[in-house]
């Protein structure tokens, strides 16, 4: 098999496992009312501190509409809040509000114990290895979906 042979295997095996894991962390965001796509919002917040909307849907590989509509629907639950924007007058920044931070540390701390059985039957070093190889895949495909465009844009 050739390396593209492997990747298509690799890349292939990935819509289950997308599926899968989003039935299983769903269950942690829906007893709360809170869509995985919300949640994915809050998870840029967390890991950027604030961020513009645009920039959210570049990470996020979603229109800037979608993610607008998203970012009211947390901002009206008042998890995240609009700031001013030092750098661009009419572009808002968005970051996590107290209770916005509060309910994703609490959300990370219930996905983690969901997942720890199944992380205790693989091998740390192979996670690894594995969560390097998924950040190049991300980074090149993310590259290569930026470079098709989004005629919807």
């Amino acid at each position: 098999m050739s390396g593209a042979d492997h990747l298509h295997a690799v890349l292939f095996a990935l819509r289950p496992l997308q599926n899968s894991t989003a039935k299983v962390l769903g269950e942690v965001t829906t007893d709360i009312g809170l869509s995985l796509p919300e949640r994915a919002i809050m998870e840029v917040l967390n890991a950027t501190g604030e961020s513009t909307v645009p920039t959210i849907g570049r990470a996020l590989l979603l229109p800037r509409q979608v993610v607008q509509r998203l970012a009211d629907a947390v901002h009206e639950r008042g998890l995240i809040e609009y700031v001013t924007n030092p750098a661009h007058r009419r572009s808002r920044l968005l970051r996590l509000s107290a209770a916005g931070r509060q309910l994703f540390d609490e959300l990370l701390d219930r996905e983690l114990r969901l997942l720890e059985p199944v992380a205790d039957t693989l091998d740390p070093e192979d996670m690894a290895a594995c969560a390097r190889v998924m950040a190049a895949l991300n980074a090149a495909m993310h590259t290569m979906a930026q470079q098709i465009g989004d005629p919807a844009e």
